[in-house]
């Protein structure tokens, strides 16, 4: 909800805060949004994950991401989920 000191980056979404005042972000391109994930749940893999649901902000929303998710599953680099699981 606030930050020590503002960092650099792209492809984030920030959520927690009653505003949409970007002046109250974290990063200057920043998504002010709810990502509307899931409740921790075996999604498959070693340990429990929060799936993005279908249609929510942040699906797509990432950029250089790892070539394998959290679950060891293969996603693309250029235009992936953000957060640790690729929804398919």
């Amino acid at each position: 909800m606030t930050c020590g000191s503002t960092g650099s980056g792209s492809h984030v979404i920030q959520w927690g805060t009653t505003s949409r005042d970007r002046s109250l972000s974290c990063i200057p391109q920043v998504a002010v949004a709810d990502p509307r994930l899931g409740k921790p749940a075996d999604n498959g893999g070693p340990t429990p994950t929060m799936m993005p649901a279908e249609g929510r902000p942040a699906l797509k929303a990432g950029s250089g991401c790892p070539h394998l998710d959290q679950r060891g599953v293969a996603r693309q680099t250029g235009s992936c989920d953000a957060g640790a699981v690729e929804r398919r």
